[in-house]
């Protein structure tokens, strides 16, 4: 259950990622770069954490791959760079933050898993 929870509040935040590329107006010339990267990566963190959601048992890799997906979203910031502009703080504030909150959640998400499997594993019961 709390693998599931978790996965759901990553999912949450990556659906809150797509859209807000538009509503904080990234800076002009950089917008439809910095649009796309943040869209294209919400929408992967979204998919793989509904999966993780609806199977949180099955397939905890995808939680890893979700960790990945955040760390990009912190050092995109840097490595490609946003271009001073009032819009381009918020916005990057923003994907910081969303990568912030996904790392957490996937990787609690995958501890959690990993801890119930180990528990539930009857090869590792001493009779």
């Amino acid at each position: 259950m709390a693998a599931s929870a978790a996965s759901g509040v990553a999912f949450v935040a990556a659906v809150w990622l797509a859209p807000t590329p538009s509503a904080l107006d990234f800076a002009p010339g950089e917008g439809f770069e910095g649009c796309w990267r943040d869209i294209v990566a919400g929408a992967a963190i979204a998919l793989l954490s509904l999966v993780r959601s609806l199977a949180p048992h099955k397939v905890p890799w995808l939680s890893l791959v979700n960790v990945m997906l955040g760390v990009w979203l912190l050092f995109a910031q840097v490595v490609l760079g946003y271009r001073p502009w009032p819009g381009s703080t918020a916005a990057a504030g923003n994907t910081i933050v969303v990568g912030l909150i996904v790392i957490a959640k996937a990787l609690f998400s995958t501890y959690v898993t990993c801890r119930r499997r180990a528990r539930d594993d009857p090869s590792k019961d001493v009779s």
